[in-house]
């Protein structure tokens, strides 16, 4: 099996090297809240690739104190009397000078002591300084005045602590003999915050590099478009983030938008654990009273709606052959009331990643896939996102907004077990309360916001007699599925056509939220244009037809990019179908592939393995260089299928059968003729099994050649990047092929 996946390395890459048709391609203990959360767009940390957070993914259980930290609400009194007094710990508090609120969960059971420092505000409207909080996130807790980022890291792992990372938080747990430490440690993270020049260049840079990554990505697009339209281009939810606002961005903004919102007197510290009253006010003292108090910067906005009845807002894209679909409402309640758990319940029955209705329903049917929720269990907006095909798009609009209005009515919806959601509130609302992390916020919730500790008692009996008809009542303030606003982004052909049958009004908007025109949907090709008029505009624009048959010989390097490391190809061509190439690693080469036109071998390792079957015969019929040229002569068989979509651009796509029964497809790009992209088919099952992207054309001695090739290997995306080419070069002889 191996051999036979080295041969195929061998006929992907070398056999299709040099023209547009083909190519020479053959944990610590710290966790980091990702700095994009409010976008939910992946960007590279280290070697692995991480997809944003809290605000717009999936939330998970851990995480349910921590949706009420998110607004700066006035505190208001506890709620209603018949909640009885249950002390999980008595809180002790004290307040700074400075303004810092100390609140003490004194636990000597335990050999921990943890912080949570947290900063109470409300987000404003960035402006022409959007961005810069990404920045901040992403730098924020990893160095300070007095530690650089490894030293923290370094720390951290030494002592066997526990660091989280948050927009508006740090958290740090440890051992109770490394208390005093910790809180040094912390007050030079959260109020001694500074970063290096090359710290602000390189978290600027990976920001742009995510933003380029996803700009023209479906998911991105339609839920970027939907928070737009659902709170406004005045709103930090909708406010889009553009690469040139993010450039154009200096260390001063960095400083500028901590400083207006990270200051002593809207700080809470929460601390847990074996320390007493006496000494924390010792250590806090001597830790925090340098830094004083000032003016802390609060936003207003404009409130958010919902639409009056449910719309499909529409966006014309071509990122891939799927639809991504984000759909959502806002809820416009801003103060917290006794039912908050019943609407939890209601989050359950909904979007429970295990037992929930849409994952039962659409995700585990197929009819979705990349399946996304969040619902806030008080204020902000719910919303589902998901990737659909292009024929079954309108189903799942429609299969969706059955499942939002099935809990709406007084009637528990069939499978669901309410028993079973009983169990999971119990287990993660009453029984997870040892955690030290849980229980310092829940007691901050307590405090941000007078939801009284005393109502943790009470959740047994609410959740022990909940009725469905109450949950849904609830519910139903939240979600509205007749004033729901749908945002679909992807190739409209077949999906428009389908979605207009569900009866809804369309509007159709580009990737920046405005209105616009609705797509064409005739991609008829042309009568004008046929197979030859498209392979002849190939060959005279890559250029022509004297120029390519000039060259005789063909000698090129490649640098391919493939699961983080690097090979460097090089590779060898001479008329009429005789090919080398060579694949090294730090000067040793680990691949070499030869083939003179009469016999071929694979070489790895010092074994060789001979080319033979289909394979050989392949490599036999078709000229090594620039071989669409011969294709009719040489008895291939070619069809122009029809005019489609593809990376944005209309293409022409053709059908191409080898003599030995090989199917691919290629796309020729209508505006300049370039052929942009080659799909292999697999006969058995008509399925596209790989694919080869062109791009980056540059003229090199009259010829124009992609100078990136994109493809897969193994499963793994693999980039080559072309650096030299030589042509009808006296170096590469008969010889070369033996």
């Amino acid at each position: 099996m191996r051999a036979s996946l080295v041969i195929w390395i061998f006929i992907l890459f070398v056999n299709n090297v040099f023209s547009q048709e083909d190519s020479s391609l053959v944990k610590r203990n710290t966790r980091v809240v990702d700095s994009l959360n409010m976008l939910d767009i992946p960007f590279v940390v280290e070697d692995q690739e991480v997809y944003s957070g809290s605000d717009t993914s999936v939330i998970t259980d851990k995480q349910f104190y921590k949706l009420f930290l998110n607004k700066n609400y006035s505190r208001p009194q506890p709620p209603e009397a018949e909640y009885s007094s249950f002390k999980l710990i008595e809180a002790q508090t004290f307040v700074l000078t400075n303004g810092i609120k100390v609140i003490l969960l004194q636990n000597d059971k335990l050999p921990v002591v943890s912080y949570k420092m947290y900063f109470d505000y409300n987000k404003i409207f960035l402006g022409s300084k959007k961005g810069v909080d990404l920045i901040f996130r992403d730098l924020w807790g990893k160095s300070s005045r007095s530690y650089k980022e490894n030293e923290i890291s370094e720390y951290i792992d030494f002592t066997a602590g526990k660091l989280e990372l948050a927009e508006k938080s740090i958290y740090l747990e440890g051992l109770e003999k490394y208390k005093e430490k910790n809180l040094l440690l912390l007050s030079d993270m959260t109020l001694g915050f500074k970063v290096s020049d090359s710290q602000f260049l390189n978290s600027k840079r990976k920001i742009i590099d995510s933003l380029k990554h996803v700009e023209y990505q479906n998911k991105y697009i339609s839920k970027s478009v939907g928070r737009n339209l659902m709170f406004g281009n005045n709103h930090p939810v909708g406010e889009f983030i553009q690469i040139s606002e993010v450039d154009s961005l200096s260390k001063f903004d960095l400083y500028d938008y901590y400083n207006s919102y990270y200051k002593p007197n809207n700080s809470y510290l929460v601390v847990y654990g074996d320390i007493s009253l006496r000494e924390l006010k010792r250590i806090v003292n001597r830790n925090f009273r340098k830094y004083r108090k000032g003016n802390v910067i609060n936003g207003y906005y404009p409130q958010p709606y919902n639409i009056h009845q449910t719309e499909i807002d529409f966006i014309e894209n071509y990122d891939s052959d799927e639809l991504s679909v984000w759909m959502g409402n806002v809820d416009k309640l801003d103060t917290y009331d006794s039912n908050w758990i019943l609407g939890r319940i209601g989050n359950f029955i909904l979007l429970d990643e295990e037992e929930g209705l849409f994952r039962n329903e659409l995700v585990e049917n197929n009819t979705v896939s990349n399946f996304g929720y969040h619902l806030r269990d008080q204020g902000a907006y719910f919303s589902v996102t998901y990737n659909a095909k292009q024929d079954s798009v309108a189903t799942s609009i429609e299969k969706s907004l059955e499942v939002v209005n099935s809990v709406l009515d007084d009637k528990v919806p069939e499978g669901v077990d309410l028993k079973s959601i009983e169990s999971k509130i119990i287990d993660n609302y009453i029984n997870g309360l040892s955690d030290p992390q849980k229980i310092s916020d829940l007691y901050l919730l307590y405090y941000l916001t007078g939801l009284d500790k005393y109502l943790v008692k009470n959740l047994m009996s609410v959740i022990d007699t909940v009725d469905f008809s109450t949950v849904s009542n609830v519910l139903s303030n939240r979600v509205k599925p007749n004033k729901m606003r749908v945002v679909v982004s992807g190739p409209p052909q077949v999906a428009v056509p389908q979605l207009e049958k569900l009866g809804y009004p369309i509007i159709y908007y580009d990737k920046y939220a405005k209105e616009t025109f609705p797509p064409s949907l005739d991609r008829s090709v042309p009568d004008s244009v046929d197979v030859n008029y498209v392979l002849q505009r190939y060959i005279k624009v890559i250029g022509g037809d004297e120029n390519l048959k000039n060259i005789k010989k063909l000698w090129q390097w490649w640098v391919m990019d493939i699961n983080n490391s690097k090979l460097f190809v090089k590779n060898k061509y001479m008329l009429p179908n005789k090919r080398l190439s060579t694949y090294s690693n730090n000067e040793v080469i680990v691949l070499k592939t030869v083939f003179n036109g009469e016999y071929g071998y694979v070489e790895r390792s010092g074994e060789k393995q001979n080319i033979l079957g289909e394979e050989f015969m392949k490599l036999s019929l078709e000229k090594s260089i620039f071989p669409i040229m011969y294709y009719q002569e040489d008895g291939y068989l070619m069809t122009l299928e029809s005019q489609i979509p593809l990376k944005g651009e209309l293409c022409y796509k053709i059908r191409v059968e080898s003599p030995v029964g090989e199917v691919s497809l290629l796309y020729f790009r209508v505006s300049d003729g370039y052929l942009i992209k080659r799909e292999s088919i697999d006969v058995k099952t008509n399925k596209v099994n790989n694919y080869l992207d062109y791009s980056d054309f540059k003229t090199y001695d009259n010829v124009v050649f992609p100078y990136k090739v994109e493809t897969l290997i193994g499963g793994k995306k693999s980039v080559l990047t072309l650096t030299q080419i030589k042509i009808n070069d006296e170096n590469v002889r008969k010889r070369n092929f033996k």
